[in-house]
């Protein structure tokens, strides 16, 4: 890996004259591979942002692929974690009369927020709009390197909020149940219990 990472950041015309191909050069290959499947440089560049505002945790966070999520869904742990989360909220409706736990077990493989992301309205709104932002900072600091690059677009937001994690990053690409409390409108909220992809 090392090697390979040393081959891939020798200096090109490229990566000399844009900062951000330097930046995806410092990438582990698996994200690297995720943006190149990604639909337009806005897209990718929106993408890369998030990347390197999670770039500590970056590795241990990453979704699974399709592939990966059958070999969880098929193993003693994803059975294992089923029954915890029965468990949880057996124990919650009897403390609590009349309610339940609303509970989202879906898993969203890497492929499939991939895909989302590429036809997201609003991913593309906040993509058009940090490419702008960034290419009118680009313009005011043209001996900016991938340092000043990579904290301008760490520190960007957008105008309004994008509506998807960044492929990779969601918190639903390694099986994560999460369990909702229900409102407090007096009714009892059937359990949903969803296994495997949708």
């Amino acid at each position: 890996m090392a090697a390979e990472k040393a081959a891939k950041a020798v200096p090109t015309t490229q990566t000399a004259a844009d900062p951000v191909a330097q930046l995806r050069v410092e990438l582990p290959d698996v994200v690297d591979a995720a943006l190149e499947r990604m639909s337009g440089a806005d897209r990718r560049l929106l993408a890369l942002r998030s990347y390197l505002r999670s770039a500590r945790s970056l590795e241990a966070r990453w979704s699974w692929t399709d592939a990966e999520i059958d070999t969880y869904l098929a193993s003693d742990a994803s059975r294992m974690a089923f029954e915890a989360v029965d468990a949880v909220i057996a124990a919650f409706e009897a403390q609590n009369p009349g309610y339940s736990l609303r509970v989202n077990t879906q898993v969203r493989s890497l492929d499939e927020q991939i895909a989302k992301w590429n036809r997201n309205a609003s991913v593309a709104a906040g993509a058009r709009e940090l490419e702008a932002a960034f290419a009118a900072w680009r313009e005011a600091h043209p001996k900016a390197g991938t340092r000043q690059a990579s904290a301008f677009l760490s520190g960007w937001q957008p105008g309004r909020p994008v509506a998807l994690a960044a492929p990779g990053l969601s918190p639903h690409g390694r099986a994560r149940a999460r369990l909702r409390l229900p409102g407090d409108e007096g009714r009892r909220h059937r359990r949903r219990r969803r296994h495997g992809r949708h």
